[in-house]
């Protein structure tokens, strides 16, 4: 999977602490389900938060993430 291979290529590149590189995962395993491919514009990324039913703050996270 696409998404899952720019994850693991950007954490080669930066030096992250082992929480936040968690919390990218998750974020992440979870994009990929909904988007295999990586998206190359935002309209899948919106489409994706937008499905997530969760405190705002939460989302706000994904949106970083990603």
């Amino acid at each position: 999977m696409k998404t899952l291979e720019a994850i693991e290529s950007y954490f080669k590149q930066k030096k992250l602490s082992p929480y936040t590189k968690l919390a990218m995962q998750q974020t992440f395993n979870d994009f990929a389900k909904f988007s295999p491919e990586l998206p190359e514009s935002a309209f899948k990324v919106n489409e994706y938060l937008s499905t997530r039913q969760q405190a705002s703050t939460s989302v706000h996270m994904k949106r970083r993430h990603i």
